[in-house]
């Protein structure tokens, strides 16, 4: 089974330095290769470093992390509805936010 914690540590260090292939690799084995309850217990945290990829990484590294919200659950929905409400954001951000929010019944 995958040591939660030193992939939560390691993507905060990853997120810290910028290296967001890193943090989406942790990600994914976070919420895609962890037992639910773990995942649960700490979805807004998962949720905040899933949300700097997609601000700060580039158009690839926004589709791979795109895809890990939807196992998020709908936590995810208000913060990626804020980014496609505001008019005055990047347009590829907003695009990948509607994405998103798109893959949500």
């Amino acid at each position: 089974m995958v040591d939660f914690y030193q992939f939560l540590q390691q993507a905060q260090s990853a997120s810290s330095t910028a290296n967001w292939w890193l943090l989406i690799q942790c990600l994914q084995q976070l919420i895609l290769g962890s037992e639910k309850t773990l995942v649960v217990m700490h979805q807004p945290e998962l949720l905040e470093l899933a949300l700097v990829v997609l601000d700060a990484g580039s158009f690839d590294q926004r589709w791979q992390v795109s895809k890990l919200f939807r196992p998020l659950g709908t936590i995810a929905i208000s913060p990626l509805s804020e980014i496609l409400m505001d008019e005055d954001g990047e347009e590829e951000l907003r695009w990948c936010a509607s994405r998103i929010l798109a893959e949500f019944d």
